[in-house]
Formats: C-alpha cells, structure tokens, sequence
C-alpha cells in the first residue's frame, strides 16, 4: 500500500479497480495535482482500490454551473476530457471527483 505523507487522517473516497486501473487512477491524479488543476487529492493506494480526499462537501449541481465551468477551463490546454466529469463543489471551487475522465496530451 502506499500512502500519501500528512493525508492520512482526513475522509477518503475509495474508488475499487482492478490493480492496473488503481495504478493508473493514482498517477493521473498525481499528475493533475502537479499541475495545480482542481481534482481531489490522492490519499492511498492499495493492491486494487485508491483512495481519493473527501473534501466533506455537496456534489455539484446547477447551482454550481458557473464554478464548474472555472474550474474545467482550467484544464484547457493540458488535454481533454473523454467521459462524464463528476464535481464536488468545495470552498476553493469545484474540484473533479474522478481523475480518469481526463486524459493528459493532445
């Protein structure tokens, strides 16, 4: 397993893949946080599960259409998003639950 320094007390969301999917679900997300793009932080790596921050707060809605478009603008330019992006709506804006509907390149 391994686990992120000073991350490891808070909430996590645990997303369950496959080995190879938890690797590629742990990098990618390290990859946007060097890159200081609003995704949730990665926690801890297990043999087949990752575990993402829980920021404690609501998923995005309607209401929030305006952080989500700031925050997905961000992106722009670092690749694009390949499947149905999921939000959480924090007091730093809206972050992207799931790193893996966004892929790195052109």
């Amino acid at each position: 397993m391994w686990q992120v320094r000073g991350r490891e007390q808070g909430p996590v969301r645990r997303l369950a893949l496959g080995t190879r999917g938890a690797r590629e679900v742990w990098v990618r997300a390290h990859q946007l946080e060097r890159l200081r793009l609003p995704a949730l932080r990665p926690v801890r790596l297990g043999p087949d599960w990752v575990e993402l921050e829980d920021p404690g707060v609501e998923l995005a809605s309607e209401s929030h259409a305006r952080q989500i478009q700031r925050s997905s603008r961000k992106f722009r330019g670092y690749g694009k998003f390949v499947g149905e992006s999921q939000w959480v709506v924090t007091a730093d804006g809206a972050k992207l639950c799931d790193p893996r509907v966004f892929s790195l390149g052109r």
